[in-house]
């Protein structure tokens, strides 16, 4: 048999001379007195949660499986069936406390080595449940019929009409931006009109990626790879043939008397104006160049309009710190002074161009 030498506090402990392993262990035994199995068991089927306080119940119940484990090895159990046992209560008190049937079956199906992997499964899931939850009532504000079929709704959502939207969806599902996937495994590609109508939104309203990709149900790396396909198509298939300036003397003469119609002034080509776009200051750039006259970080975009307020004219990029008669000198509009004139039949004619005081 085994013999030990107790010092200082462990003699203290036990003041009869006991040197050997089992006596010691037995005297141990006498004088200390842990809740049994059943009470520890007790108390952690006790525990809840309150007011969403998953850590201080982590904490407790954690606290409380390893204290189940002590008085089950001191009744005879072995230690690895201790240890089974003990996760096994912290499953159960953790099923107790789910409150989505998804989340029980999670932990009732799930193989667990430690206590503390139960209480860290249990509050991922439930934070997966509570996101779940805002994806579908983002889902369904986005979804509803009001929205997606009322004209009048959906042009206050996306700013253009449903006809608009289609023509751009039916363009765009046909065009080399929008590629088909040919295998069928794997989550299902987004449609073409979840492409567009997601970038419509996004263009369309004061928001984030984060906010689109959950209303659409999309991925946040999916929705930043077609934000740029769709833009990619809008850029160099549509704007082309929707943003154009009028070449033909016919054209010119026809937007020149709209705008004599409605204030009377002849020879008008268009009106033009700019705006600043707030960004942020470009890498390796200084930022008081980019500073516009409200000290904001920004570039200018100049734009021509015809009578009906369609743009035949964008010009974009250039800081905003520049003014904007260099602007318009630096445009295409400048570059290409001839279309403000034409050859008629008294002469040559020119056409000027309305601009705010």
């Amino acid at each position: 048999m085994a013999t030990v030498t107790l010092e200082g506090k462990a003699r203290e402990a036990i003041p009869t001379e006991r040197n050997y392993v089992r006596q010691i262990k037995d005297a141990l035994r006498n004088r200390i007195k842990p809740d049994n199995s059943k009470v520890v068991a007790g108390k952690i089927a006790s525990l809840h949660v309150t007011n969403n306080n998953y850590t201080e119940f982590a904490k407790c119940v954690e606290e409380l499986s390893d204290a189940l484990e002590r008085p089950l090895i001191i009744e005879g159990m072995t230690q690895s069936k201790a240890h089974e046992m003990a996760v096994e209560q912290t499953v159960n008190v953790c099923r107790l406390n789910s409150r989505s049937d998804l989340v029980k079956s999670i932990l009732s199906s799930t193989t667990f080595s430690d206590s503390k992997d139960v209480v860290a499964k249990m509050i991922v899931e439930q934070n997966n449940q509570v996101k779940e939850r805002q994806v579908l009532a983002f889902r369904s504000r986005v979804n509803r019929p009001d929205i997606l079929e009322v004209a009048s709704e959906f042009k206050t959502n996306f700013r253009i009409t449903r006809d608009s939207a289609e023509y751009l969806v039916a363009r765009y599902s046909s065009s080399r931006w929008y590629v088909k996937r040919s295998y069928k495994e794997g989550r299902l590609q987004s449609t073409a009109e979840t492409h567009m109508l997601s970038f419509l939104w996004f263009s369309a309203n004061k928001t984030t990626f984060r906010e689109v990709a959950n209303l659409f149900g999309v991925t946040l790396s999916n929705i930043n790879l077609t934000f740029n396909k769709v833009l990619s198509f809008l850029v160099e298939a549509v704007a082309p043939e929707s943003i154009k300036f009028p070449k033909e003397g016919v054209e010119k003469e026809a937007v020149a008397r709209e705008f004599e119609k409605i204030a009377g002034f002849p020879n008008v080509l268009g009106c033009i104006d700019g705006s600043y776009i707030s960004i942020r200051k470009p890498k390796n750039k200084i930022r008081s160049t980019y500073t516009n006259r409200h000290d904001c970080a920004s570039i200018t975009l100049q734009g021509i309009c015809d009578a009906k307020l369609r743009f035949l004219d964008v010009y974009t990029g250039i800081p905003s710190k520049i003014h904007n008669s260099r602007v318009l000198k630096l445009s295409f509009s400048r570059a290409n002074a001839s279309r403000f004139s034409q050859c008629g039949s008294h002469g040559q004619i020119y056409y000027s161009l309305l601009c705010s005081s």
